[in-house]
Formats: C-alpha cells, structure tokens, sequence
C-alpha cells in the first residue's frame, strides 16, 4: 500500500533488464519504466506486487530464515535474509553453502582436486526458488531452512496452489500451478528457472548423482515441506551404485 514509481530501486531494475537481454528469452527495452510496462508490472502509475517485492528499494522484510542445527532444539548458526528478491536468492544460497562439507577428491592425475558438495547445488538452489515463488507474501512467517549434519529441510508458508497433489509433483508430468504469476515470469525471463513447472524433474536430475540421497516433501494448511537427506556422504565424481555404498 501507498507504493508508488519511487519506491523503486532501478539499478535493480536496469540489472535485471541487462540479465533479460543477454539471455534472450524476452527482449526488454532499457529503459526502466518501459520495461517494467512491457511487463504489466507498473499499471496507471504504480507498482504492481510482484515489482515492489522484487525491486524495492526500501527492505519488505520478507524473510528467510536459515540455521544451522546439530539437533532439533541446537542451534549452532542463524541468519535472517530480507531484501529485493534477487540477493535474497544469492545470500541464501551462499549462506547455505557456507554451511555444507565438501569432499575432495584427487586422481593422482594432477595436483588438482575436484569438490565434491554434499548436496547438488543445483536442487538446493532449486528448492530456495520455489520457496521465493510460491509463497504466500500475504503471510507474515517466514521461509525456514533449517541445516543438520545429514539433511536440509525447507518450510514455505503456501500450502500448494491450485489443484496440484504431492502425487502428482512425484511424475514428471504435473502441469505448472503458479500464485505468483509475475514473480514466475521474472525468473524465468532471467533463466532461473528453466519453465514452469518443471523445478521438481530438475531436483530429482540433481540428485540421481548422490546415490543415497532422498528428496521427500509434504503438503499441509499451513505451509510446505521439503527435505533432502542422505546416508553416506558421496566422495567420488563418479559416483557409487547405491549397492555399492
């Protein structure tokens, strides 16, 4: 309420163009306010939702809260992310991955290592996306990411949208549901995220790798879970069989 054209940061804005641009999805004009019209996301003069939360110049403090835990009730690190929806996205990425172990593997080839992440980047970077598009801005509680020493689980506080299942999420042809529509446009005009839909198929791509890892997620009235877990931690570039570890 009361936004207006100056609550606008536009060198976001301009960042965002120039990303568009080069990844030629979509051709947007360089202008910022041009922009911004071509995308239905400044109409008679103001902002629309989608463009204050992901241009704002001033923090929305839509948050997302990352820890990490030993146990349940032991927390060891914590962190509170709020901003324009971008950086939210490459703080909490970052913020995450500063939290992981990582192998390194040595062939002898070269003195040379390969890292090894604990979990596919890919799918963790994934699920923090769906979390930001599918939310319900409308509440008040924060996305949750919570660290332990062999999960990650997500909370997003959106129930699923429309009339998709948790069955149907399990295929690979589920049809895109999204309560967000300009915020989805966004990062799939940016490539963030490939198309609609399609955020599920990618995480179980990512992981296919990890041989003993599980991605598991439910759907309640208050709110969304996914979790990724694993076993035994993957040392090698070329995988173990699940028999095999």
């Amino acid at each position: 309420n009361g936004a207006d054209i100056n609550s606008l940061n536009f060198n976001k804005v301009e960042q965002f163009i120039s990303k568009v641009n080069s990844v030629k999805r979509f051709s947007l004009p360089n202008n910022p306010m041009d922009a911004l019209e071509k995308l239905k996301m400044i109409q008679k003069g103001i902002p629309t939702n989608a463009a204050m939360i992901l241009f704002s110049k001033e923090n929305l403090f839509y948050n997302v809260h990352i820890g990490r835990f030993k146990t349940p009730s032991t927390i060891i690190a914590d962190k509170m992310i709020s901003g324009n929806l971008y950086d939210v996205l490459e703080e909490s990425m970052q913020t995450i991955i500063g939290h992981l172990k990582f192998a390194f593997e040595i062939t002898g080839k070269t003195t040379q290592h390969t890292e090894i992440p604990e979990y596919p980047l890919d799918a963790i970077r994934e699920a923090i996306i769906n979390a930001l598009i599918h939310r319900n801005y409308q509440s008040p509680t924060d996305i949750q990411i919570k660290i332990f020493d062999q999960s990650v689980n997500f909370f997003n506080p959106s129930g699923l949208y429309g009339d998709i299942t948790e069955e149907e999420l399990k295929t690979d042809s589920y049809s895109a549901s999204t309560r967000n529509k300009q915020i989805a446009e966004a990062f799939y005009l940016t490539n963030d995220i490939e198309k609609y839909g399609s955020g599920f198929i990618r995480i179980r791509k990512a992981i296919s790798d990890y041989p003993t890892m599980k991605f598991e997620f439910r759907n309640t009235g208050y709110g969304f879970f996914s979790e990724f877990s694993y076993t035994k931690q993957r040392i090698n570039s070329q995988p173990a069989t699940v028999e095999e570890t």
